[in-house]
């Protein structure tokens, strides 16, 4: 979800500054194919439960924004990412 958003999420407006995107059936979501191979660790902890997956979708912009910049030196200031480069 994290990805989706930073490459390609955003809410369109119409030009009276209603929302165009209503529902996700218009939201790209990124498939599984496509998604990077990646780890995750939980870490064991005597706290009461929570959701564990929400929490790291906020970090994944800012991460994939700095990837891109130690990749080709260029910092993208401007989500979605897909307005400013091409994203697959």
């Amino acid at each position: 979800m994290g990805l989706s958003a930073a490459s390609w999420g955003e809410v369109v407006l119409g030009e009276s500054g209603d929302i165009v995107t209503q529902n996700f059936d218009a939201y790209p979501v990124m498939r599984m194919r496509s998604v990077p191979r990646m780890e995750v660790h939980l870490i064991d902890s005597a706290e009461p439960p929570s959701g564990v997956g929400e929490v790291s979708v906020p970090s994944v912009a800012p991460a994939l924004a700095n990837a891109i910049a130690a990749l080709t030196g260029t910092r993208i200031r401007q989500l979605p990412f897909s307005k400013t480069i091409k994203v697959y």
